[in-house]
């Protein structure tokens, strides 16, 4: 009886490690699934609109995608458990928004979103770092954070056209896709100009967004495509021309 006990919690701390694979309700580690759910999001943001429907869509979308994030990064209940509670908060809110036609659900898919955009990160990465073997899983889940970067920095924006008007240059009216848009085109370096920040605020983090967008790139995330299938025990050999370290010199003398 002792020894199942001993093997069930050793068996735990293997997996908490991310040292064996995962078994329990199946969404452990999907971190495909909840890039496919942030692209959606994204998309729901151009098409959605702002009537009190496309805020409903909105919602539930960020709603499952953060709730995805969490269970997948194996986020602690203390975290998991408000997250579902304010999902389901403005959920509700957006629901009688519709039936009684007011605003009440406005402020339910910023809420949500910058849930997600604050929450998700961390959570990733912190599964990230556990993870035994880089795979396309680890893969994937490095460019969820990229995502959920773009989607920090619309809201990043959003707050400053709110508090200090006009944000943009080219219009004083700006709409969530506009946030989104300019988020995503600065953190891709493409710089097409039609949006361009009006403050020196916004337009030093757009610079930085930039910089950072570039940076992950080509180091985090080009560094696990280049490891793919490697174990973290694992050491690239040492060139052939290489002279041996002091340490085994030491140990040939002895010897």
């Amino acid at each position: 009886m002792s020894g199942e006990h001993t093997d069930s919690k050793v068996e735990a701390t293997l997996e908490a490690r991310g040292l064996v694979d995962v078994e329990g309700d199946g969404l452990y580690d999907r971190y495909l699934l909840a890039l496919g759910l942030l692209i959606a999001v994204i998309i729901a943001f151009a098409f959605s609109g702002d009537g009190n429907v496309g805020r409903l869509v909105t919602v539930v979308l960020e709603g499952l995608t953060l709730l995805v994030i969490l269970r997948s990064s194996r986020v602690p209940q203390r975290v998991l458990l408000p997250a579902s509670i304010v999902v389901g908060i403005a959920i509700v809110a957006c629901v009688l928004a519709i039936v009684f036609d007011d605003t009440a659900g406005r402020r339910g898919p910023v809420i949500v979103g910058a849930l997600l955009a604050l929450v998700g990160p961390p959570a990733i990465v912190r599964r990230l770092l556990s993870h035994h073997t880089i795979d396309l899983t680890t893969v994937a889940g490095a460019l969820c954070v990229y995502l959920l970067a773009g989607i920090f920095f619309s809201y990043l924006f959003w707050t400053i056209g709110e508090f200090d008007p006009p944000f943009f240059v080219q219009t004083s009216t700006p709409n969530g896709v506009d946030y989104v848009y300019f988020s995503f085109v600065t953190i891709a370096t493409l710089g097409y100009g039609d949006l361009t920040p009006h403050g020196d605020l916004g337009r030093m983090l757009a610079a930085t967004e930039a910089i950072i967008g570039q940076l992950y790139l080509v180091s985090a995330v080009a560094l696990l495509i280049g490891n793919l299938g490697r174990t973290r025990t694992e050491a690239s050999p040492p060139p052939a021309n290489r002279p041996p370290s002091r340490r085994a010199r030491r140990k040939a003398d002895d010897s």
